[in-house]
């Protein structure tokens, strides 16, 4: 069902919310209603977040939709998740939101109907245009600057001319306005960050670009402790991309740790201090297996970061890499073949392989690793490669390859997980960058690496 279809249903389903909404509201009453349906539930929940905190769990029915009424909401951003999927969704003060969603192409197939249905499909519609942005950009950054600037810069202006538009139809406020903006400016900011980063790492250079003295202007009008935009990914997805482009000139040793410490002076706010550098704690520790050994790393992050929870998070994850390393083998796991068929982890290697993951969900990644992968295979012909998708849906995975297979070296093979509990906890799988490389037998050589680092091929 296309979004107009989706659109002409929810006003059906929606019509006792739009009806309530219409109603006077007394100017104390800040009560909302939520509803919708799921098309194709993955379970049988449907769960409401401000920022990390569960508000509600809301069941489906038997027709697979659900509906809540919050007696008293606070208007601002919150997360709707249908695990594994989940979106923004804004209220503002007695609005009535209905949407239905395909959780087999779940961004995509997102509407929203009734009080408020304006703000929220607009939000989504930026967010599929910089989604789909992303995944074209990989190409751009191997531009000259002046190329990529004119580029990047054209997009942003055709978001921005859109902004523009709705601003002046819808009308909303300046709270709104806050996410609006942020909607389509951090994904163009990022995108300006990682430019010299990645042009030099896909240039093969041993120098960054020459860039203009403005180049980086937009920085001015960044607030760094700004404590509405904490749980806004796209905020801080720049703010992660940004502290990475600031200490791209350390040595590659010590990178890492100096992402730390700019960190710590960019912004006052502890709660995006302990967001960002669990981040780039998680990211270091898991690239490569000694570093979970880094007893200054560790104690930086642990002194800069007061949130016990992700702090006891880490410790874990240092710890299940060293029962990996210890024990010398990936652990048995039950895969599946394009077809279906149950495959043991323990019957997939041959010679030395390079096992790499990869998701529809990040089809930038998708075809920037095989691109990696072609020249690798190209330089060690006796080396192979498995390549193992951690989305859970057999249909999706068939869809996203069949338009897509002809990207991957054809001597790679291919499997799907079969539980991602599974994967995460025997193989410490908690990122599409990890990537390990075995012996025939199964025996880990490099238990933890990231294809992409510019040390990955002497670790080979």
């Amino acid at each position: 069902m296309n979004r107009l279809k989706s659109f002409r249903f929810l006003v059906s389903l929606g019509l006792g919310l739009l009806t309530y909404s219409c109603s006077d509201q007394k100017d104390k009453d800040f009560s909302a209603y939520f509803g919708g349906e799921i098309v194709n539930p993955k379970d049988k929940w449907v769960l409401f977040y401000k920022g990390e905190t569960l508000i509600d769990s809301i069941p489906l029915d038997q027709n697979n939709r659900f509906f809540v009424k919050f007696d008293s909401l606070t208007p601002g951003l919150y997360t709707f998740s249908h695990e594994p999927e989940y979106q923004y969704v804004y209220f503002d003060k007695n609005d009535s939101l209905m949407l239905r969603v395909n959780t087999h192409n779940f961004d995509e197939s997102i509407v929203f109907c009734g009080k408020g249905e304006e703000k929220n499909n607009f939000l989504v519609d930026m967010y599929l245009k910089s989604q789909n942005d992303r995944n074209l950009t990989f190409s751009d950054f191997d531009l000259d600057e002046k190329e990529f600037s004119r580029k990047a810069d054209s997009f942003h202006k055709e978001l921005k001319k859109i902004y523009d538009e709705r601003k002046e139809f819808i009308a909303w406020n300046e709270d709104f306005d806050l996410f609006a903006r942020a909607s389509i400016d951090f994904p163009y900011y990022t995108k300006k960050e990682f430019y010299p980063v990645a042009y030099k790492r896909r240039s093969a250079l041993d120098k960054y670009p020459e860039l203009p003295k403005n180049y980086y202007n937009y920085r001015n009008n960044i607030d760094f402790n700004n404590k509405e935009l904490l749980n806004y990914s796209q905020y801080l997805r720049y703010i992660n991309t940004l502290v990475e482009n600031l200490s791209k000139n350390e040595p590659f040793e010590r990178i890492d740790l100096k992402k730390l410490e700019i960190l710590d002076s960019l912004t006052t706010n502890q709660e995006l201090k302990n967001k960002i550098s669990s981040t780039i704690a998680l990211v270091y520790i898991i690239d490569k297996e000694d570093n979970a050994k880094d007893k200054v790393f560790m104690d930086k992050f642990m002194k800069i970061s007061t949130d016990n929870t992700k702090k006891e998070e880490i410790k874990s994850l240092v710890n299940s890499i060293s029962t990996i390393s210890e024990k010398g083998y990936l652990p048995e796991i039950t895969l599946r073949d394009f077809h279906g068929n149950e495959v043991s982890s323990t019957t997939i290697f041959q010679q030395k392989t390079i096992v790499y993951f990869w998701s529809k969900k990040n089809a930038g990644h998708f075809m920037a690793v095989h691109k990696k992968l072609d020249n690798l295979l190209e330089k060690y012909p006796n080396i192979d490669a498995v390549g193992i998708c951690l989305d859970d849906n057999s249909e999706d995975w068939r869809y996203f390859w069949n338009k897509n297979k002809n990207v991957p070296n054809p001597k790679i093979r291919q499997y799907r997980m079969k539980d991602l509990t599974s994967m995460k906890k025997n193989w410490v799988v908690t990122r599409v960058t990890r990537a390990s490389v075995v012996d025939k037998d199964g025996k880990i050589i490099k238990g933890f690496v990231n294809i992409f680092n510019p040390t990955f091929e002497k670790e080979l």
